[in-house]
């Protein structure tokens, strides 16, 4: 009998762990925003023109817990630091890349200038179905995809 009563306690301490660390939103800070590498589907660069990358080009971001991010543009490495504020709003602090030579043929001077755009204001952002929208500019938006869909 003994047995049974440490058992079903050791069970009910089990199942209140599991609840505690359990999270079912998606604010960010959640696991899908900070342990992703998105990649970008399109930017809009005006309210009747999206670029989307070239096949077999590269354009990507990752936010890291530590308040960096990291990724590439086409033929370059992209990193600095974000801060993510009230009412889902994010603002880079520092941004940097490389000055690889790119090829004609990618929008790699598209996508910083996008970029760049977020340090200078707070952008709107949410995550929907392994989708990650920036807005910048007012309704304009970059299209970032989830890697592992």
């Amino acid at each position: 009998m003994k047995n049974s009563i440490f058992l079903f306690g050791y069970f009910l301490l089990f199942l209140l762990a599991i609840s505690c660390t359990t999270n079912t939103t998606t604010e960010p800070g959640d696991q899908e925003f900070l342990n992703t590498v998105w990649h970008l589907e399109s930017i809009e660069i005006s309210s009747n023109e999206t670029l989307i990358p070239p096949v077999g080009q590269m354009y990507s971001i990752e936010f890291l817990a530590d308040g960096t991010f990291r990724g590439r543009n086409a033929c370059n490495q992209i990193g600095g630091r974000y801060k993510l504020l009230e009412h889902s709003k994010i603002v880079f602090e520092q941004l940097g890349t490389t000055y690889a030579y790119c090829p004609h043929g990618t929008i790699h001077d598209e996508y910083s200038r996008a970029l760049y755009r977020l340090k200078v204001h707070e952008s709107m952002f949410s995550i929907k179905k392994n989708r990650f929208y920036i807005y910048y500019d007012k309704s304009l938006r970059m299209i970032f995809k989830a890697s592992n869909s």
